[in-house]
């Protein structure tokens, strides 16, 4: 693939994230949850495409780390507003 085609594929990525999260502190949420999830080999770097960032898919990726940090928020509260 062209170097250009993963520039703007990543961007994609990125503007599919922003748009899902709405809010600065949930975007970084779910960018460091996807980072995690890469990084401890429960999903491969390709499983990350546009449809998994999009809510409702069957393989959604955002929609199970936004519940994770509503969850984290109602029991434990958080510094920062959602």
């Amino acid at each position: 693939m062209p170097d250009a085609a993963i520039a703007r594929n990543s961007i994609w990525k990125l503007r599919e994230i922003i748009n899902r999260c709405k809010k600065p502190a949930v975007t970084e949420w779910v960018i460091c949850g996807i980072e995690d999830a890469i990084l401890s080999k429960k999903i491969g770097d390709r499983d990350v495409s546009i449809s998994s960032l999009r809510s409702g898919s069957s393989k959604s990726i955002t929609d199970p780390l936004i519940q994770q940090l509503k969850l984290k928020t109602y029991l434990l509260g958080t510094p920062f507003e959602l």
